[in-house]
């Protein structure tokens, strides 16, 4: 099995890269795409959801600023419906299932997507969720962590994980119910964070 390049990862769920495949796979997962970067812009700020948009499309701002730092074996899909958890005499074993597009880059891409898709359960807002990874990585890294480059990867890898998501999450914002308010709220407390990021690109 080949690596899936950190391009074509980033460029996932583009309107432009659903636009060019829509010609040769006849999805309707290209409509949810391009109707959820639509709607983009009336839940945060249209500015930024331009932004973003832009950099979903030609992720090269993110790859570039990606290269600075360690690369590894990312999942590029980690969510709760992939990762087993066991263990066999009190020890706890994590297992990692659907390899459907592994890639070779920053660990924070794993960590971006997962905070995505989880944006709804997780039981700590977005920063808290980023510090709490940051202690266990000092903790096993201790002085080989250089806090200065690795804050820089750190917070650009997780924008582009998070954008492989967001499309998706401004579709289920819209609307009367209850849920669709969890979701606009959740991607409210996301605003200042990738504005933040999305900025120093």
């Amino acid at each position: 099995m080949g690596l899936c390049s950190a391009e074509a990862f980033l460029s996932h769920t583009s309107p432009a890269r659903a636009a060019e495949h829509r010609h040769r796979l006849n999805s309707w997962v290209f409509d949810l795409i391009e109707e959820g970067w639509e709607r983009l812009p009336a839940i945060m700020d249209p500015a930024l959801a331009r932004d973003l948009r832009a950099l979903n499309d030609d992720p090269a701002p993110i790859t570039s600023a990606l290269q600075a730092g360690p690369s590894t074996l990312v999942h590029s899909d980690i969510r709760p419906a992939n990762v087993a958890i066991g263990g066999r005499g009190g020890v706890p074993r994590v297992s990692f299932i659907d390899w459907g597009r592994p890639l070779a880059t920053a660990a924070s891409i794993d960590l971006g997507y997962l905070l995505g898709w989880t944006a709804l359960e997780r039981p700590y807002p977005v920063d808290e969720a980023v510090g709490r990874y940051d202690a266990l990585l000092r903790r096993r890294l201790s002085e080989r962590l250089d806090d200065s480059s690795w804050r820089t990867v750190r917070d650009v890898g997780i924008l582009g994980g998070f954008l492989n998501t967001i499309c998706f999450h401004a579709l289920s914002a819209h609307g009367d119910d209850r849920p669709a308010a969890a979701q606009a709220r959740a991607l409210t407390e996301w605003e200042p964070w990738l504005r933040r990021v999305a900025d120093r690109l």
